[in-house]
């Protein structure tokens, strides 16, 4: 072991090494470990003592001894002390160093050195110094592989007896910090496989082997002792037991040894094709488990390495599987012309396949992949190759399905239909589970479609499907399918607003969440769903609660900004204006998303309305229009200039109404553009009413009559026209207010007629009064805000009297009566204006 040259000073006559001699080299380190947690002596000391100690401990030829020393070493918690040993510290428990296990019966030793690291990893977690925290597991995990081999490789009972004795104890250590690590898992602070590896590796100790893995390892055992050395057979056999476990990084440490001796042993192995094949499963392995780790350049060495063995060999269908991982290797780095090169590599192998069953599979799992990129075509065109060479009316059935999913991609709604029904009609019809995903894809098809009373029939259809007993066995899949119809249907119900439906879908769906740690990925997502529903039924408080525990489990940047506007809006709506400002900025802070920054600044703008901060609301919304003009939103452009008119009102007239008609403007030109979806039209239009409304009442205020009798006239004479130029071809222009008259118009109509127009409007949100326009036959406008008094009331009194004594409306013929003036309640001005 290399260590810099250390100059000792003065460290000789320290009360540490001052019986030097007499001492042990174990002594001293044990020393050394109670100098430093008792800070007996300076760090530099403990440094240049550790690195003297450290040459020692290399020149001991007691191995036991050398491995004891380092393990106790790890708690120095100095980091240029722990680069030194660390990695050297993991040799002492690698693969090579079993056997010396096995010949000197080291189970106790090893009991002694799991407590040993057990206590270094409380410490770190307790302290919160991770550093080197990953590989002091990873020597932790190989001691416990060793006392786990030890058992199933010994003669006798010695070691399984010392286990048994230490049941108790080893599991407390784990138990003491297990759960800190899965924090820093969930933290993002180590891998997420480290703590179930770990934990795993000490559940081992006290569980039986597989069966099929403990005769393998008998043959082994009877090997060892034979041969008096470790069989490469052993080395397989834990690569492969790891792969089940889950534990790739203990898998590919155990095939990356096996495959460096057999291709040091047997450098000419191509003449050997049993041994050849081998290596070549062993690269293709590790590809795979690199992939599971995200380590993509490694996958794609050891894919390329097994691609190489399979071309020599001629085995042109795992050519294609290795040319189709390789491709997907290059994908998920973002390298897509390299994946695309290699897929199409694959596609020209696919066609020299021989076997039609073969060859089918191929190209259903090379459309996959080309669906994955949104070649669309290509895919389809896959499908109906593999198509053509299916007769096995499930596997047709299953093609015709991703044949529809391709065409759903493509936009191709209708067509995607007749695929979906296609699949449908030649599915056998005991085959449930592919009916529940076809009933699926033609439920996500109509909903997205907005059919939804087709979309409701088909996820209703899931839900019995799943209830049949043939389903039952695979409890995951129906479960699975079960959760996505009831959050379709819940999605559907809230947005026909049958909002109690959809909320109990949505709970629904929660309990199967909940009841599966599987489904843990789609707890945000519901949670979100739940908290969009409880929004819709004014339950704010439900609503927040159910965003709040959305976030606490999201982690993707976008989504996480979605749900805070989401919380923004409903803390705006409770009143609670300082928090929803706080939402709204943390989602600009956190997604440079131009749709995330324009709802949050509309929310801005309205709550510092709220808050009397006028100056930062115009900023607010002014944002808000560059922002929606930016996305090509032009609905939104509309809301963020009614908004601005609405601020400038109380200040400053001119840009009030400038901003009043930039809004109105926007409506009318969205409008005209759906002319052919009157839905739309209708909801632009009255939208659009209220900007019209607070034009209007600007101009009486400004007493503008003329100005807001033209944009009443505008207002309520709006639809007509629209409806008669649908029906009738007039000259079309669009410009501002051309669809209605002008006061001009109506007074040269008045003069014509020689006739009095009476228009009314309601210009405020005060009900109290109306305002009325009087156009007179000499051209004269007249216009006055009038009380309604008791109007009302008297409204509701007739309503009254005509559902209590229905025969009142009945035609009769009436006895001429006494005409009684109603007692006035109305002030005299308003029947004089009347008059």
């Amino acid at each position: 072991m290399n260590v810099n040259s250390i100059q000792f000073s003065t460290l000789y006559n320290s009360l540490i090494f001052q019986n030097l001699p007499t001492l042990s080299t174990l002594d001293h380190v044990k020393g050394l470990i109670k100098a430093y947690k008792t800070k007996f002596v300076t760090e530099e000391n403990i440094i240049i003592s550790a690195k003297w100690l450290i040459e020692k401990i290399g020149q001991l030829e007691d191995f036991s001894v050398q491995r004891e020393c380092f393990c106790h070493l790890l708690k120095l918690e100095i980091e240029e002390i722990q680069n030194l040993i660390v990695w050297d510290t993991t040799s002492f428990f690698d693969f090579t160093t079993i056997f010396y296990d096995i010949q000197h019966e080291q189970a106790q030793e090893l009991i002694d050195l799991e407590r040993i690291v057990s206590e270094i990893m409380e410490a770190k977690l307790t302290s919160g110094q991770f550093n080197f925290l990953v590989p002091i597991s990873i020597i932790y995990q190989r001691i416990l592989e060793h006392l786990w081999l030890l058992p199933h490789l010994e003669f006798g009972n010695y070691c399984s007896n010392l286990l048994a004795q230490n049941r108790e104890s080893i599991l407390s250590h784990m138990k003491r910090w297990i759960e800190s690590l899965y924090q820093l898992a969930n933290e993002k602070k180590i891998e997420f496989f480290i703590p179930k590896n770990v934990e795993n590796s000490v559940l081992r100790l006290f569980e039986p082997l597989p069966e099929t893995v403990a005769k393998e390892i008998k043959v082994q055992k009877a090997a060892i002792h034979k041969n008096r050395k470790l069989p490469l057979e052993l080395l397989a056999i834990m690569a492969d037991f790891y792969e089940k476990q889950g534990d790739f990084p203990c898998a590919i440490s155990y095939a990356e040894i096996f495959l460096g001796i057999l291709t040091k042993e047997f450098p000419k192995m191509s003449q050997n094709k049993e041994l050849f094949n081998k290596v070549r499963t062993i690269h293709g392995k590790l590809a795979t488990w690199n992939k599971s780790l995200n380590q993509y350049q490694s996958a794609i060495y050891h894919s390329k390495e097994a691609l190489k063995i399979a071309e020599v060999l001629n085995e042109l269908h795992e050519v294609f599987i290795y040319l189709k991982n390789i491709g997907s290797f290059y994908a998920m780095q973002g390298q897509n012309d390299c994946a695309l090169l290699s897929y199409s590599e694959a596609q020209t192998i696919a066609q020299k396949l021989i076997d039609p069953k073969i060859k089918s599979r191929t190209l259903v799992d090379l459309a996959e992949v080309y669906l994955s990129f949104d070649k669309n075509e290509k895919a389809i065109q896959c499908y109906q190759d593999a198509l053509s060479l299916t007769v096995e009316r499930t596997e047709q059935a299953h093609i015709y399905t991703r044949i529809g999913h391709a065409q759903v991609n493509a936009q191709r709604y209708q067509v995607a239909e007749e695929a979906y029904h296609n699949a449908l009609d030649i599915l056998p019809p005991d085959n449930f589970l592919e009916a529940i995903k076809i009933h699926e894809n033609l439920a996500t098809l109509f909903n997205h479609l907005d059919k939804y009373e087709t979309a409701i029939f088909h996820a209703e259809k899931i839900l019995e499907l799943t209830q049949h007993p043939s389903v039952q066995i695979d409890e995951s899949q129906v479960l699975n399918s079960k959760f996505g119809a009831l959050i379709t249907l819940g999605k559907i119900y809230t947005t026909i607003e049958d909002r109690r439906k959809g909320l109990d879908y949505h709970t629904q769906a929660l309990s199967i969440v909940e009841k599966l740690k599987t489904f843990s990925e789609y707890l945000g997502p519901v949670y979100t769903n739940l908290g969009a529903t409880s929004y819709y039924l004014e339950n704010d408080s439900e609503s927040i609660n159910y965003y709040i525990k959305a976030l606490e489990i999201t982690e993707d940047p976008f989504k996480r900004a979605k749900l805070l506007i989401n919380l923004g809006h409903a803390f705006y709506r409770c009143g609670k204006f300082a928090e929803a400002v706080k939402h709204y900025k943390e989602a600009v802070e956190i997604s440079d998303k131009k749709e995330i920054k324009s709802s949050s600044f509309n929310g801005l703008g309205l709550c510092y309305i709220n808050l009397g901060k006028e100056r930062k609301a115009i900023q607010s919304f002014e944002k808000f229009v560059c922002l929606s003009q930016d996305l090509k939103n032009r609905r939104k452009e509309a809301i963020g200039y009614h908004n601005l008119g609405v601020l400038y009102s109380k200040a400053d007239a001119s840009l009030a109404e400038e901003h009043y008609q930039k809004s109105i403007a926007v409506y009318a030109a969205l409008h005209q553009e759906l002319k052919i979806h009157s839905h739309w039209q209708i909801i632009f239009f009255e939208e659009q009413v209220k900007s019209l409304l607070c034009l209007e009442f600007l101009f009486l205020q400004q007493a503008k009559n003329e100005k807001a009798l033209q944009v009443t006239d505008f207002r309520r004479s709006r639809a007509l026209v629209s409806a008669l130029n649908e029906k009738f071809e007039f000259r079309k222009d669009h410009s501002f207010f051309r669809s209605g008259l002008t006061s001009q118009d109506m007074q040269t109509l008045a003069r014509k007629m020689n006739t009095c127009f009476i228009v009314y409007s309601f210009a405020s949100e005060n009900m109290d009064s109306i305002t009325i326009w009087v156009i007179s036959p000499e051209g004269g406008i007249n216009c006055q805000q009038l009380s309604l008094g008791i109007l009302t009331e008297e409204f509701e009194e007739a309503t009254y009297v005509f559902q209590t004594f229905p025969f009142i409306v009945e035609p009769t013929i009436a006895k001429r009566r006494t005409f009684l003036r109603p007692k006035k309640t109305r002030s005299s001005t308003t029947y004089a204006f009347f008059r």
